[in-house]
């Protein structure tokens, strides 16, 4: 064994870089208007048209503002636009755009950037991921341009005038003002021609939203200040806001000792005890947004519908819920919750099955799909780093081999390389979790068209695309409700009976606030905030 030597000079230099770590976000807390944020981990990407994750969200959000924004009740609110209208076909928005609307360096925001955004992300030479949104919206001509069969310019998103926009749909969407709120966001024209490779980056972007970016150190933070230029900047009180990439424990110390103001998570284990300790600086929030495993049905072993269905029925999602999580999950056997729009949850076998005999029928399967304990199934999870993916993932191949007899192995990554890795199709089973901007069964059940970007286990099924278009477009009325919830369920059922994925459970969301920090959503509400929203009364505590 070779030990290499290190000099007590090296050895003093680790010393100070860690030193000078775990202090320098010390003295950002104690920064008078700085406000701290657990994160979880770094965005995937500052570009609003090609981020997939809810941590990019939660950055892109306070840098970017669209023309419309839902409050706390989930009512939507003018934002960049001042006001709108829908035409009686349902197929035309006009939007009306706020009065000498800024850029963050000083420059006239008007219409055309939104067209000019527009037609830059659904562009398929830039292959951004949140191009095919478009499609969903069902912007006239976003088929054949994604497909190269018309020019960006032809899109159906167009500036009437400085500050009106018209956007012109091929079919009514019912929730399309869900997807204009988080898809349809302006870019900054000249400094994206400028630098098409950079313009994403501190010192490079150029946003509208309430805050611009200041700097972005990989695997450390991300840091945002006031927008001087923003509209409504004068009841902006925060002045900067840091972005912490922390795995849960440690975000919880750092809470713990005063340098994090607002955590992303909580330690499961931890729940109980600081829900009795310190109930008023826990928030609980319901979600829209459910915890699932995606099978790779192209891989060899995953094409196999006995299998999966096995794979499935072995799971126990209460233990899940009661054991591990423990944070007031519901247990999922549909992946729309009994919450959504027009969704009530069908009647599915698996769910209505007692545990016996749900062990009983998965050993059936398994065996059906050409697997028995002396020639076991050898699989792979695949799931980033976190403490309670991990133990779910436990739990879960501890099922798998108890029931089935599968043999499984264990894959953790940093989270963005694991994106990678699904996203190239290099995995068996992969844990995700979805989360969507409004309770509309559409946004949820699209992860699994034929054809949708973020339909990583490549699932296709002609019938249920058909069943999905016919309940995702159309003109609200009681009529169409009716027909929506009985498609829904038909939906589902294809799901349950396929399995290109297996629900678990559906989230909840829990947050530690420190109490000088003012305006953040209550328990029992959707925590989509915005800092703009927040105060800091005092320095937090030691």
């Amino acid at each position: 064994m070779m030990i290499k030597r290190v000099s007590i000079k090296e050895v003093l230099l680790a010393v100070l870089v860690l030193f000078l770590s775990s202090t320098s976000v010390l003295s950002l807390a104690d920064e008078p208007g700085t406000l701290v944020i657990g994160n979880s981990a770094d965005p995937d990407s500052i570009n609003p048209y090609n981020s997939q994750t809810i941590v990019g969200h939660h950055i892109q959000k306070n840098l970017f503002e669209g023309l419309i924004v839902k409050d706390r009740t989930g009512q939507f609110i003018p934002a960049q636009a001042s006001n709108w209208s829908l035409s009686e076909d349902g197929k035309t928005y006009t939007f009306q755009l706020r009065p000498d609307l800024k850029w963050s360096n000083g420059a006239p925001l008007t219409a055309k950037d939104f067209v000019f955004a527009t037609q830059y992300a659904i562009n398929p030479d830039n292959t951004f991921i949140r191009a095919q949104i478009f499609e969903t919206l069902h912007v006239t001509h976003a088929t054949d341009i994604i497909q190269r069969k018309k020019p960006v310019e032809s899109l159906g998103i167009t500036a009437e005038d400085a500050q009106t926009l018209k956007i012109q749909l091929s079919k009514p969407v019912p929730y399309a003002l869900d997807i204009i709120e988080y898809l349809l966001m302006p870019l900054h024209q000249a400094s994206i021609e400028k630098d098409p490779k950079r313009w994403a980056q501190p010192g490079h972007l150029i946003s509208n939203g309430a805050y611009q970016l200041d700097s972005w150190v990989i695997n450390e933070q991300v840091t945002v200040v006031k927008n001087p230029h923003y509209w409504n900047q004068e009841k902006t009180k925060i002045d900067k806001a840091v972005f912490l990439p922390l795995q849960s424990d440690i975000e919880f110390k750092r809470y713990q000792t005063g340098e994090v103001h607002i955590t992303a998570n909580i330690p499961p284990k931890l729940y109980p005890k600081l829900k009795k300790t310190i109930p008023e600086q826990l928030r609980s929030h319901p979600t829209h947004a459910i915890y699932y495993y995606t099978l790779n049905i192209k891989n060899e072993k995953m094409n196999n519908q006995p299998l999966r269905q096995a794979l499935s029925l072995a799971i126990d999602r209460e233990l899940i819920t009661d054991k591990i999580t423990r944070q007031g999950e519901t247990p999922a056997f549909t992946f729309s919750s009994s919450h959504f729009n027009d969704f009530e949850p069908p009647v599915l076998p698996k769910a209505s099955l007692s545990k016996p005999d749900r062990i009983k029928e998965a050993r059936r399967l398994y065996k059906e799909a050409g697997y028995e304990p002396e020639k076991p199934l050898e699989i792979e999870i695949l799931y980033n780093t976190m403490d309670k993916h991990r133990q779910i993932a436990l739990a879960i191949s501890d099922m798998w081999k108890n029931t089935l007899g599968v043999k499984t192995r264990l894959n953790n990554m940093e989270f963005n390389s694991m994106l990678a890795e699904m996203q190239r199709g290099q995995f068996q089973v992969a844990r995700v979790t979805w989360s969507v901007v409004s309770p509309e069964p559409c946004l949820v059940l699209e992860l699994f068209k034929s054809d949708y970007a973020f339909n990583e286990g490549r699932y296709q099924n002609p019938e249920y695309d058909r069943l999905l278009e016919q309940a995702c477009t159309g003109i609200p009325s009681p009529e169409f409700s009716q027909e929506r919830k009985a498609l829904f369920q038909r939906l589902e059922r294809t799901l349950d009976e396929d399995v290109p994925a297996i629900p678990i459970y559906f989230n909840t969301q829990h947050h530690l606030v420190k109490p000088e920090v003012k305006g953040f959503p209550e328990s029992g509400v959707i925590d989509d905030y915005f800092i703009r929203e927040l105060s800091l009364e005092i320095s937090p505590p030691r």
